[in-house]
């Protein structure tokens, strides 16, 4: 696991919750760590849109999303490097509520970013190998989806 370590820690709040003292299993998390899949965005690119079945988790690892309702033209939220998108709506069976536009990480300086600010990279897990992965750890599964529908919810709400 010792070379996964770096996205273990890019990541680790998909796989852990300090405040309700849960983590994942480090089998679970093996499993989803050695997967990745590396899609690289255009700033500006749609990664998800509207009404799209969402075929991926989307970790993103360079960069980062906004998250836009273009049906009221609003900009709800930006998703910062670290952050993950696509879980909640894979394990509801939903497809995608909002438009997912790759966008530099508004909480990276700019000599941080300079290398890498017109693209976003996400690492993808596939929805069925994640809802494979899910299933074999149940406990974690319903705590995954209980946060995903908090998530969603939250978004819903931002929008108003």
């Amino acid at each position: 696991m010792s070379m996964l370590q770096p996205y273990y820690r890019k990541f680790f709040f998909f796989f852990n919750d300090v405040q309700e003292g849960i983590s994942a299993d480090l089998v679970f998390i093996r499993k989803a760590l050695q997967i990745f899949d590396c899609q690289v965005y255009i700033k500006g690119t749609k990664i998800l849109t509207m009404g799209q079945k969402v075929m991926n988790v989307f970790f993103c690892y360079t960069n980062g999303a906004r998250v836009a309702d273009p049906l009221l033209g609003i900009n709800i939220t930006d998703l910062c490097e670290g952050s993950f998108f696509g879980d909640y709506q894979i394990l509801l069976g939903i497809d995608s509520t909002f438009d997912y536009e790759a966008t530099p990480d508004i909480k990276r300086s700019v000599s941080d970013s300079k290398d890498n600010i017109d693209t976003t990279w996400c690492l993808t897990i596939p929805a069925a190998y994640f809802i494979n992965l899910c299933n074999e750890f149940p406990e974690f599964r319903s705590y995954l989806t209980s946060r995903g529908k908090k998530r969603r919810s939250f978004l819903l709400f931002t929008k108003r």
